[in-house]
């Protein structure tokens, strides 16, 4: 049924207008324009029919091309591509009130409404239709589609067809046939849910380290002596500017993600340290100052802990986006996370006097 009251008609109308519940509230608000509401008032109800995939909330999936450093699972240098499932702002769904894949019923359905004219022409004309039956006839089997959209004042943009309204201005033509087997056009996304889609994907090599000194034998270091730190893979902390950067695009359609860190964070129960991304990614050599190192002083042993005291390693990053519409701004920061042990020795010296 449709949503919201039933719309005024004349009584001799009333039995074709049963004929549009199927068809959405598409057909509410024709019904609305030609008892002289205002077109944008219809525009504002179609787009927002009774099926499943109406409204907001709706998701569909969308092949997204990934490029940049942290796209997933792409050569060097990034690319790739993938389904994943975004918020479209406009779609085509299988059309409502006659089977969507029989060329047949539609015209059937179509032609019963064609009181006043200007249903015929929101619905396509009469040529559209029997262009469907005719190439489902010669074995290309067709499907009809209705247009929809989060905000239905996008719908006569994204069909590209309108007709004037009564009201004044335009009323989209929301009902289109396409060869089954091809299906509709992709929806249309708006670049904040390609943006959302590539901060999900964007790829940041948790922080696994190496250190110095390892003693031989248990690989231990000791209490009270610097113990330097470095992350294995430099991209984990953003390589040499600390970002990472990832875009996804559909069609025309881009947003790039850009996640900056300030570094890696070592914490124990014994020691800690926040380190820079440029102090994180430099290892120890024979000679290095400390000072130039990611380093953490233990204060006790690690007895207490079999296995060596438990390391927690992150790096946070912040994360913004820039898109093709001239959109962009603050999106929710990444936390990646690595857990490590390192046993803690204490050296002991004997100190005897000679009498």
């Amino acid at each position: 049924m449709l949503r919201g009251a039933t719309p005024a008609v004349p009584r001799r109308g009333r039995a074709r207008a049963r004929a549009w519940t199927g068809a959405g509230a598409a057909g509410a608000a024709l019904v609305a324009a030609l008892a002289g509401a205002p077109s944008a008032a219809a525009a504002g109800a179609l787009g927002q029919g009774s099926g499943g995939s109406s409204g907001r909330g709706y998701t569909a999936d969308v092949v997204v091309a990934y490029s940049g450093p942290a796209a997933p699972s792409g050569a060097s240098g990034g690319g790739s591509s993938g389904s994943v499932a975004v918020q479209p702002s406009c779609w085509w769904s299988p059309m409502r009130g006659a089977d969507a894949s029989d060329p047949v019923a539609v015209r059937d359905f179509f032609a019963s409404s064609r009181e006043p004219a200007f249903f015929r022409e929101v619905f396509g004309s009469s040529a559209d239709w029997d262009a469907a039956v005719d190439a489902a006839a010669a074995g290309t089997p067709m499907t009809w589609y209705l247009a929809e959209c989060q905000d239905p004042s996008r719908l006569a943009e994204f069909t590209s067809r309108s007709v004037p309204s009564p009201g004044g201005g335009v009323v989209p033509v929301v009902y289109a046939a396409w060869p089954t087997a091809q299906g509709p056009p992709p929806p249309q996304v708006d670049p904040y849910a390609l943006a959302l889609a590539a901060h999900d994907a964007m790829v940041i090599p948790d922080p696994e380290v190496d250190r110095n000194p390892r003693s031989s034998g248990l690989g231990a270091t000791f209490v009270g002596l610097p113990t330097w730190f470095w992350v294995t893979d430099p991209e984990a902390v953003g390589g040499a500017a600390g970002t990472r950067t990832i875009r996804a695009t559909v069609g025309d359609v881009w947003a790039e993600v850009t996640a900056t860190t300030g570094g890696l964070t070592v914490s124990s129960p014994l020691g800690a340290a926040d380190c820079d991304p440029e102090t994180a990614r430099t290892p120890w050599s024979p000679g290095a100052d400390d000072d130039a190192g990611c380093t953490v002083v233990f204060t006790r042993s690690s007895a207490g802990y079999p296995g060596g005291v438990p390391l927690d390693l992150s790096t946070r990053w912040a994360a913004t986006y820039t898109a093709s519409d001239g959109s962009g701004g603050d999106l929710e920061g990444l936390v990646r996370t690595a857990d490590d042990a390192v046993p803690v020795a204490e050296s002991q010296a004997l100190v005897s006097s000679a009498g």
